[in-house]
């Protein structure tokens, strides 16, 4: 067996990977000794091991389910509550917690907590380059007008805006009543004795025209002056106030995929199908389908003013009180955020609801699955009831996530870390000290961001749209490469159990422009430690400068934050310089978040792009066309193989 299992795991295992090497053989022999046929179990178990199958996989594919939906629920919390939602943000966050769960990673969502320190740390660097102008995040997508629509009374989507009934899918001041069904008011007569001065009817609901004609996507599949004949499903004779209630009905009937009201009598019917559709003939008919934008698997990245419009609709991420307030202030409610013990049947989350005249927002912190928890007699708790759940929740598009975190049952012990206190200093490869730093004309600041499992955002992106490059392999590699700058980064796995993808974990800067000397900082156990050359710099100090090079080289280290984050910030010569912060996680290696700053050079490359202008360049496939995905050669090496 033991013979079979040196065998298997050598071919799983990447030959500079070693520490993985034992592990895998041991797990081999404990789980494969009384299984037959052995091979097969050997075959499955070394599976875990096969770091290179590992970076070449996205960790979302092999993510379980349960751990992608919580993965999402942390993460957009967490991003909602303390920065901004992008997609690139979220999408790395849920990757970085797949990671950590396939690699046997008991606490994975762990990683999401400060996640958006690595955004706020790279925008604070922004903000410092020279000409950063301030932007404004537009987040509500607009709709573009229906040009072609008309309602029942023939009043076109150019009507409603020259009347002055909306504007841009709301009302205009004066005009605010003309929504509501049985709200007398003489500005709605105009001469119509049938109608005696009902607004909802005379003008047919203009609130749902303003937005049919304006921005509002949700209801722009209505069709007005339509039936549909056949194809019923029995509701039992379902009532609705308006269409848009009538298709809330329909969203809520497992069967419903059309639906069809009547304006006169307020009957709501259920369709299966829409084969047989036709005009209504002055029947004053709406139809549409049972979402006029379906529900997406992937959650909107617009949560500024998106609302569950019962309790049908299960958004229910987590949020956290600072998030609630966020949203009351941009709805407008002068309220303020009042905590309420609300009781089990209500989800643990932020949500609206209407006291009196007046709209509140509510923090509700109790633990309880909303919709889906049992009353005393262990059945839900249904609309009308003492606890209706039907309370507007404010949420972000109708992926449905769980509501409390995943359970977490951390073993007693995690494995030692082979790497809490490295002692192998930097290396000191041959330097040629007359080379000296070239720029092209003009030169530009730039910014690189690595950060996570790794994420790299090259120079070309700075300050524009932060589109990463994802390198998940281990080792030691050029982040820049020129003939004078040289830095470079060892990645390896942060996982104790089995391996995982490869965070940045030491970062060296050397070369020319240090006339052969070179600095690396680390992650230890308690945070990071810094190397120049063969001796350790700032010890025993988590706040002090030290300066080489008579003064050319300055190295900063505080402490930032609630929880004395520890931060390294590295003066250059040659306007280069670096900014990292440490993040010990229990059960796991140090990892380092950094960006590197720097002018542009003459004959720079590397994993943070050649710095040329042009991001298109810069691509994973570019990158490993210039060999950057290869390790750096053994007689440049600054970083200790270790």
């Amino acid at each position: 067996m033991l013979n079979l299992a040196e065998t298997a795991c050598t071919e799983a295992v990447q030959t500079d990977v070693v520490e993985w090497l034992p592990k895998c053989v041991r797990a081999v022999c404990e789980t494969c000794k009384d299984a037959q046929p052995s091979k097969n179990c050997v075959d499955e178990t070394t599976k875990d091991y096969n770091t290179v199958e590992l970076t070449q996989t996205d960790p979302k594919a092999k993510c379980n389910k349960d751990v992608l939906d919580y993965a999402t629920s942390a993460c957009y919390s967490e991003l909602l509550a303390n920065c901004k939602v992008t997609e690139e943000t979220l999408n790395t966050c849920i990757q970085d917690c797949c990671a950590a769960s396939n690699a046997g990673d008991p606490d994975p969502l762990a990683l999401v907590e400060d996640y958006c320190d690595n955004q706020n740390f790279y925008e604070d660097q922004v903000k410092e380059l020279p000409g950063y102008t301030t932007t404004t995040t537009t987040w509500m997508g607009e709709v573009d007008d229906s040009s072609e629509w008309t309602n029942l009374d023939s009043n076109s989507c150019a009507d409603y805006k020259q009347n002055g009934w909306c504007k841009d899918g709301d009302f205009v001041e004066g005009f605010e009543w003309k929504g509501e069904t049985g709200v007398v008011d003489s500005r709605c007569d105009n001469g119509d004795s049938k109608v005696k001065n009902d607004c909802g009817a005379r003008f047919n609901y203009p609130s749902l025209n303003c937005a049919v004609c304006g921005k509002d996507k949700n209801v722009e599949c209505f069709e007005f002056d339509i039936n549909y004949k056949g194809d019923d499903i029995d509701n039992g004779g379902a009532k609705a106030h308006s269409p848009l209630a009538c298709q809330q009905l329909c969203q809520a009937d497992a069967d419903c995929k059309f639906f069809l009201w009547n304006l006169n009598s307020e009957n709501c019917f259920f369709k299966s199908a829409t084969s047989k559709k036709k005009p209504s003939n002055g029947r004053r008919l709406v139809g549409g389908a049972e979402y006029c934008v379906p529900p997406s698997e992937t959650p909107s990245l617009d949560c500024t003013a998106s609302e569950a419009p019962d309790q049908h609709s299960k958004c229910t991420m987590p949020s956290s009180f600072k998030q609630c307030e966020t949203y009351g202030k941009t709805l407008g409610i002068s309220t303020g955020v009042q905590v309420g013990a609300l009781g089990n049947e209500f989800p643990k989350s932020c949500f609206m609801s209407t006291v009196g005249t007046s709209v509140h927002m509510w923090w509700n912190n109790n633990t309880g699955d909303g919709v889906s928890a049992p009353d005393p007699n262990g059945h839900a708790y249904g609309a009308g009831s003492c606890c209706d759940t039907s309370a507007r929740r404010i949420c972000c598009g109708a992926h449905i996530l769980p509501v409390t975190p995943a359970p977490n049952t951390p073993p007693p012990s995690f494995p030692p870390n082979p790497d809490s206190n490295p002692a192998d200093p930097p290396l000191a490869p041959y330097v040629d000290k007359t080379v000296v730093v070239k720029r092209p004309p003009n030169p530009v600041s730039g910014l690189c961001q690595v950060y996570g499992d790794p994420h790299i955002v090259a120079f070309d992106f700075s300050g524009g749209k932060s589109t990463t490059v994802d390198f998940f392999t281990y080792g030691s590699y050029w982040l820049v490469k020129s003939p004078a700058v040289w830095i470079q980064g060892h990645f390896r796995s942060i996982d104790l159990h089995l391996p995982g993808l490869a965070y940045l974990t030491k970062l060296a800067v050397g070369g020319p422009f240090l006339q052969g000397n070179t600095l690396m900082v680390e992650g230890t156990d308690s945070g990071l430690q810094i190397w120049w050359n063969q001796g350790l710099i700032l010890q025993d100090k988590l706040i002090g400068t030290h300066s080489e090079m008579n003064g050319a080289v300055v190295v900063e280290r505080s402490a930032k934050g609630k929880k004395n984050k520890q931060q390294l910030d590295v003066q250059f010569p040659g306007d280069v310089k670096f900014s990292v912060y440490a993040s010990p996680k229990r059960g796991k290696v140090t990892f380092l978040n950094g960006v590197i700053k720097m002018l542009q050079v003459t004959g720079q490359d590397g994993q943070c792009g050649n710095f040329n202008g042009d991001a298109a360049d810069d691509t994973k496939e570019m990158l490993t066309q210039r060999g950057f995905a290869d390790t750096v050669d053994s007689q440049d090496l600054l970083i200790p193989a270790k």
